[in-house]
């Protein structure tokens, strides 16, 4: 099979998997600079072809090599689809994980950068810091995920395809609320209209077709226009674009003069963070932000200030004398 048949297979049954929109362009990607290294090279396994094309990764990031690990011997990835089962891999080089912490946003640095912020992102702003969604989730978000009167949100084919509840601040229900009434005016003129409904959610196509043209799937932040469907090539409304927000994001920072770099992604952060300043203990936010591993959320015990309480910088403890006293080590007996 040529190199675009066996992509084009490989797209089309990604499909059919009902796989996000980001995984397969991620895990397309992959496979097609796996099949241009693998092209003229002789490999005598598919097993030894994978694990040196992840090895010429290595100056990549951790999660580079994973996601190609996945794009290619998983469950949903080349080989499988094709019907080709992988066994057991040769060992490969390992890209290093360095420890970076996380930039975040205090609760004064979030609040003086949501006032910055119009309508409707400092809303998004403030659902990713009281709730710890992602942009992607934020931006995807519709009318049946809110429980006001529990005061939660739930997170509906995340990422990993998982399924979670956050908090919802008790700050952002009036805002909600508000909002709520705007966009119920814009689905009853697309009604009246007769427009087609939202994208529908893929688990809900065969059982519910029509669910895309009911309240509940309508989206909390729906795009002013309409615009074709890259996938069904219908022409509907969608909701906004996660990169408008990082736009807005920007100037914003300036206007409350933060020295940070912050993005879209630290108001995360600064969700996670607070939450273990308030007490909160690792496991419960693992599951707060929707963590596979809790290695991944214990990045956020570097953002802590309490190793910092007991002993801050030496210069600032007071000097007692000029020529430190040094205990010799006992004489043996």
């Amino acid at each position: 099979m040529k190199i675009p048949q066996a992509l084009a297979h490989f797209e089309s049954t990604l499909r059919t998997r009902q796989l996000a929109k980001a995984t397969r362009e991620q895990y397309l990607g992959f496979a097609t600079r796996f099949l241009e290294f693998a092209d003229g090279q002789r490999f005598p396994t598919a097993e030894i072809a994978i694990t040196e094309f992840l090895s010429s990764l290595t100056p990549c990031s951790v999660a580079n090599q994973k996601g190609a690990l996945s794009a290619l011997a998983g469950k949903n990835g080349f080989y499988n689809c094709h019907g080709r089962e992988i066994g057991q891999l040769p060992h490969w080089v390992n890209a290093k994980r360095p420890v970076r912490i996380p930039v975040w946003t205090t609760q004064s640095e979030a609040e003086s950068i949501i006032a910055q912020l119009d309508e409707p992102w400092s809303l998004i702003a403030g659902l990713m810091f009281g709730s710890g969604l992602r942009i992607g989730e934020t931006c995807n978000l519709r009318w049946r995920a809110f429980d006001f009167e529990r005061g939660t949100v739930s997170i509906w084919s995340g990422k990993g395809d998982k399924c979670r509840i956050a908090p919802l601040s008790r700050r952002l229900i009036d805002p909600l609320l508000a909002r709520r009434e705007k966009c119920r005016a814009l689905f009853n003129q697309d009604r009246r209209q007769d427009r087609p409904g939202v994208a529908p959610v893929d688990q809900l196509v065969k059982k519910f077709p029509s669910h895309g043209k009911e309240w509940p799937f309508f989206w909390v932040f729906p795009s002013a226009k309409e615009s074709q469907d890259p996938e069904s090539k219908i022409i509907r409304r969608h909701h906004i674009h996660d990169k408008s927000f990082s736009k807005a994001v920007r100037p914003a920072v300036r206007l409350a003069q933060i020295d940070k770099r912050i993005t879209a992604h630290s108001f995360r952060h600064g969700f996670a963070t607070s939450y273990l300043l308030a007490g909160g203990n690792l496991r419960e936010l693992q599951d707060r932000l929707g963590h596979d591993n809790i290695e991944t959320t214990m990045i956020y015990l570097h953002c802590l200030p309490q190793n910092f309480d007991r002993i801050g910088s030496p210069w600032d403890i007071p000097q007692v004398s000029n020529s430190p006293q040094i205990l010799p080590f006992p004489k043996s007996a």
